[in-house]
C-alpha cells in the first residue's frame, strides 16, 4: 500500500493509517524534495518511480494525482481518495 500525496488529504490519511495500524510500503508526492526522509507519522517518503514500479496498490490523494496514475499505467491498482474523503 503506497500514498501519494503529502498535502492535507495525505496528512489525515496518513493519522488514519497510524491510529488503525495500517503499514504504508512508501509515500511519495510529486514534489521530490524529501525522498528518504519520513514524514511525522514515520512513513518512509520514496521517489514517484519507486511506487510506480512497486506492484502495490496505491492510494491517490485526489483526482488530478489519480488520473494522471491512471494515465501512466493502466495496469496500476489506484483509488482516488478524494471521492472517501472530501476534504
Amino acid at each position: 500500500l503506497f500514498l501519494w500525496g503529502l498535502g492535507g488529504r495525505g496528512d489525515v490519511f496518513q493519522q488514519f493509517c497510524k491510529e488503525e495500524k495500517i503499514c504504508l510500503y512508501g509515500v511519495t508526492d510529486i514534489t521530490q524534495d524529501c525522498i528518504g526522509q519520513n514524514t511525522k507519522y514515520g512513513n518512509k517518503i520514496v521517489s514517484n518511480s519507486y511506487v510506480l514500479q512497486g506492484g502495490g496498490f496505491i492510494i491517490a490523494s485526489n483526482k488530478r494525482v489519480y488520473d494522471y496514475l491512471i494515465e501512466q499505467n493502466a495496469g496500476l491498482s489506484v483509488l482516488n481518495l478524494e471521492m472517501y474523503c472530501p476534504i
